[in-house]
């Protein structure tokens, strides 16, 4: 499933903010905004 993997890369703590870190924080927002449910805080940065 994409968006798990996503997270993944979302959550590594050894990442900085490159383009495919915002990429998969775009990916997660519309994966929630798409099924109607509130975007967790922890991806709204």
């Amino acid at each position: 499933m994409a968006p798990a993997h996503f997270k993944i890369i979302e959550h590594t703590e050894n990442f900085e903010r490159f383009w495919y870190t915002n990429e998969a924080l775009n990916f997660i927002r519309n994966y929630y905004e798409k099924k109607g449910e509130a975007v967790p805080e922890r991806y709204k940065n």
